[in-house]
């Protein structure tokens, strides 16, 4: 298990313009830019570790959260997957969604994988398809999710980021 000052010592160690805004205990917060093309976004990570982990709490409940704060994540309800693909809606930030990077029952993440190493990646990695998504209407960066789940048999195309970025960089540049 990674506590929260190793989950903070690494966090800076890769993010350095990440900053620290709560170091508890039990819950950390940290703010940042993420830059996945040329369109900035900033971030916020909040974490809380159960109580008692005696009681058995499951990373389904205990997770990295991931809010885009700027600017604000557009809402296409026409497009697939709309009105925003792949995000959680949660009580603790009720007008921004936390973005589903990991299959929280399929044990995707746990205590012992680094914010740094997995989480931060993943929420880069999640835009840069946003962006596509924003671009073409259609979610190219795969994954499942609740009410969702994309299916290999159900005619969506999953496409790496690397062809993504060759075959993406005309409909990202025209927007």
């Amino acid at each position: 298990m990674l506590w929260l000052p190793e989950q903070n010592d690494r966090l800076h160690a890769r993010f350095a313009g990440f900053r620290t805004l709560l170091l508890e205990p039990r819950r950390a917060i940290w703010e940042g830019v993420l830059k996945p093309t040329s369109q900035a976004y900033d971030v916020r990570v909040d974490f809380e570790l159960p109580a008692h982990f005696a009681l058995n709490a499951t990373t389904y409940q205990y997770y990295p959260r991931v809010y885009v704060l700027r600017p604000e994540l557009e809402e296409h309800p026409d497009y697939e997957l709309g009105p925003i693909p792949h995000v959680w809606w949660d009580r603790r930030y009720r007008r921004q969604p936390n973005l589903c990077l990991f299959r929280p029952l399929k044990n995707e993440w746990s205590w012992d994988d680094a914010i740094a190493d997995t989480t931060l990646p993943d929420a880069s990695e999640w835009l840069f398809f946003y962006e596509f998504w924003l671009a073409t209407g259609r979610w190219r960066g795969g994954g499942e999710h609740a009410g969702d789940p994309l299916k290999s048999n159900d005619n969506t195309e999953t496409l790496s980021r690397d062809a993504l970025s060759a075959a993406g960089t005309a409909a990202l540049a025209g927007r």
